[in-house]
């Protein structure tokens, strides 16, 4: 079993990661699970068009991150006493957690700007920005956690930690809000636009996402005594396997096609590059004008 880590105050609140050292069969599992995830979003990657590979990139990057934390924690079980290994640890699995809200960030994107002239990118552009911010928060919170014994360095990672969690709750519960304003305000467009699988993958994962921040919430702000500090399962249960279902499932789904249903948007999608492409059906119609217009020429010169 995983062995406490000693503090100065009973009651300060802690994470699990940050109250325990980490069992290394479970470490060992999810490096594996985790390392299976980065071979599909590579190869995903490599088959997405420039348009959709940075979203790819990033989520690739993510299970990076995450494959690294856990073997750092297959390590840092082995060696429960080094703070060099729990350190790493906890900035690979903190500090990697604004990729996957980015590719979520783009994918949100992709929904509205084809839908409203009002909100554009640049509108957004705080929000984008405060996803690496509070990773780096994130991160002053791991290195301030093990940088000396003292309570009053743990308090200020924990401070830290708080500001954190809250910041990332707070902004993928805007991503979840403005989904369902979204869908419900341009309903029939988004239909007609074959984005109704997108507004469901966007739900799936930011659920998922929103359900493991509120877990981190909760636990930054609970004493060490509590259950959800406590226990081991919580820790995989509501950060671990979240995370892993959502690479999973964003893995398996083709995400470059969520966007156009119909052939004629995916002709569209398709050609949106080729400077050759034809709208045949508007030259249909012009030539049948044209044709109108002489004969009706015709028609007057016999008058």
């Amino acid at each position: 079993m995983a062995s406490n880590k000693t503090s100065t105050n009973a009651n300060i609140p802690m994470s699990f990661i940050e109250m325990k050292s980490p069992t290394l069969g479970l470490s060992i599992l999810f490096t594996i699970l985790f390392g299976t995830t980065v071979i599909l979003h590579f190869y995903r990657t490599l088959l997405k068009t420039k348009r959709r590979q940075l979203a790819c990139i990033y989520l690739f990057s993510f299970t990076l991150t995450r494959t690294l934390g856990f073997i750092f924690r297959c390590a840092w079980a082995k060696n429960e006493k080094s703070k060099g290994l729990a350190i790493v640890s906890n900035i690979f699995l903190t500090g990697g957690f604004f990729l996957v809200c980015q590719s979520l960030y783009m994918l949100f994107l992709d929904l509205i700007t084809p839908l409203s002239r009002f909100l554009r990118e640049k509108k957004l552009f705080l929000i984008k920005h405060l996803f690496p911010i509070f990773s780096i928060i994130g991160i002053i919170d791991a290195v301030k956690s093990y940088e000396s014994e003292s309570g009053k360095a743990f308090n200020i990672g924990r401070d830290f930690a708080k500001v954190s969690a809250i910041g990332f709750t707070t902004l993928i519960g805007f991503l979840l809000i403005m989904t369902t304003f979204y869908a419900i305000k341009y309903r029939e467009k988004i239909s007609c636009n074959g984005q109704t699988r997108l507004i469901a993958v966007l739900y799936f994962a930011t659920s998922l996402l929103l359900l493991e921040m509120v877990y981190k919430v909760m636990s930054n702000f609970s004493t060490s005594t509590d259950s959800v500090n406590r226990e081991q399962w919580v820790f995989y249960g509501f950060e671990a396997v979240p995370e892993l279902v959502l690479l999973i499932f964003l893995g398996a789904v083709n995400v470059g096609h969520l966007f156009y249903s119909s052939e004629k948007d995916s002709t569209i999608n398709n050609n949106e590059n080729d400077s050759t492409y034809i709208d045949t059906s508007s030259d249909t119609q012009i030539v049948t004008e044209i044709s109108e217009n002489k004969n009706w020429k015709n028609v007057s010169k016999l008058v």
